[in-house]
């Protein structure tokens, strides 16, 4: 009778070992599933974060090469940039609060804050190179995103704004590559 009690006592111990039971491990992934839903994008909201984070970045690329460029006409295009960059920013978060959808997120992706980062570490003619060529490779990715929610989402005031802005960021690609063979 003890070596069964202690038996039973033993294989208790080694369930208890294993993990949460059926119940536990049901529940925890209700819940999950649950937060996940709420914290679940819509594509129009991932569409507005991806364009604030592209504005972000250029407002501060802009920034950077304001203090840092050599060349004037580098300066001048990104004191330019800073500007339409920023007014593009507020209308985005106007957007977003005229559709109903939280404040687009101002954090910037790995691959935006590597660029950032890059210009940190530049001087001299190189800032100029890195800049000029981070600048061509932002606006197509950021008109390759606009295009693609453009031509995919629901008819929507943001739908069609988003449409008018892809031509205004084919015209960038077309100043930031002018920009890139300037001296």
């Amino acid at each position: 009778m003890a070596y069964r009690t202690l038996l039973a006592a033993g294989v208790l111990a080694l369930l208890a070992a294993c993990g949460p039971t059926a119940s536990t491990t049901t529940q925890s992934a209700s819940t999950n599933a649950a937060s996940s839903a709420l914290t679940a994008q819509t594509p129009e909201s991932n569409f507005l974060d991806k364009a604030a984070m592209f504005e972000t970045f250029e407002i501060q690329a802009a920034a950077l090469a304001v203090a840092q460029a050599q060349a004037q006409a580098v300066k001048d295009y990104a004191a330019a940039s800073a500007t339409e960059h920023s007014a593009t920013l507020q209308h985005i978060n106007e957007l977003a609060q005229a559709s109903g959808i939280a404040a687009p997120s101002s954090d910037l992706s790995d691959d935006y804050q590597a660029y950032l980062d890059m210009l940190r570490r530049a001087n001299g003619a190189g800032f100029d190179s890195i800049y000029k060529s981070q600048q061509a490779l932002a606006y197509i990715n950021a008109a390759g995103t606009y295009n693609a929610f453009a031509s995919s989402a629901a008819d929507s005031p943001l739908k069609q704004w988003a449409q008018t802005q892809v031509a205004h960021l084919q015209e960038g690609v077309t100043a930031a590559r002018t920009l890139e063979i300037s001296p």
